[in-house]
């Protein structure tokens, strides 16, 4: 008996969440708060989804005020590489963003991540159904004092091991 109210109650649950999808795709305005998805709007006003991917603390579709600041929309996903960056590593973090034409999805813009926080380029202006991609890279400088440690550390027990196998 348990499971059939869990499925009719799922069941009501999925018509309702399509019913709102299409209303707000007639209208184009947002009048439900409550649907299946990532959401950073106010009900009301004008509204826009957007894609998001990659590195950050928020993936998948995601549906927006049309007039949301570029800070608003970084507060909301997280991505990695703002903060602090660790001794001794080298981030690179970029954001692409496609969009869609008659011939697929096009890249339209790509930049270095923190040069857009920094206000050095500015960001670029979304539209509906853009796709955003963060990526993000940590690279280990190449030769600092604790890598080269390391690495003779290593070495030595290689020759060390050779050594005591050529005693046996």
């Amino acid at each position: 008996m348990r499971t059939r109210i869990g499925r009719v109650a799922t069941l009501v649950v999925a018509i309702a969440c399509m019913n709102a999808d299409t209303a707000l795709a007639q209208n184009n305005i947002a009048e439900l708060t409550t649907l299946p998805r990532n959401e950073y709007f106010t009900a009301g006003k004008p509204v826009m989804d957007l894609y998001i991917l990659g590195a950050t603390g928020r993936q998948g579709p995601l549906r927006v005020n049309q007039d949301i600041t570029f800070l608003e929309l970084v507060a909301h996903l997280l991505p990695a590489g703002v903060g602090s960056v660790p001794a001794g590593v080298k981030q690179i973090s970029t954001m692409d963003v496609y969009r869609a034409d008659n011939q697929g999805r096009r890249l339209i813009y790509s930049e270095d991540f923190r040069s857009i926080l920094r206000g050095e380029v500015s960001p670029p202006s979304l539209q509906h159904n853009d796709m955003v991609i963060f990526e993000h890279i940590e690279r280990q400088k190449r030769l600092t004092f604790r890598n080269v440690t390391t690495a003779i550390g290593a070495a030595s027990s290689l020759v060390l091991l050779v050594f005591r196998l050529r005693d046996l």
